[in-house]
């Protein structure tokens, strides 16, 4: 999330989340791809291919390396 930039629009659009009910989804899915999920389904993504923060991981990041791919809502 470091590198998400979007517009207040987006996020009237973007349904909240009931951590309680919706837990187990949610502990899959990082904010910024939930995020990017409604923005590539509703408007347009883009992409700065150009390194703009230093990022590393360690033994207590709070997430894990795991890769998810997007594609558009169905």
């Amino acid at each position: 999330g470091g590198g998400l930039q979007f517009y207040h629009a987006l996020l009237e659009m973007v349904p909240s989340v009931d951590i309680d009910k919706d837990y187990l989804y949610i502990e899959k899915l990082a904010h910024d791809s939930y995020f990017a999920k409604f923005a590539l389904e509703y408007g347009k993504v883009l992409f700065c291919p150009e390194q703009l923060v230093l990022y590393r991981r360690h033994g207590h990041n709070v997430t894990t390396s795991h890769h998810f791919k997007l594609s558009p809502l169905k």
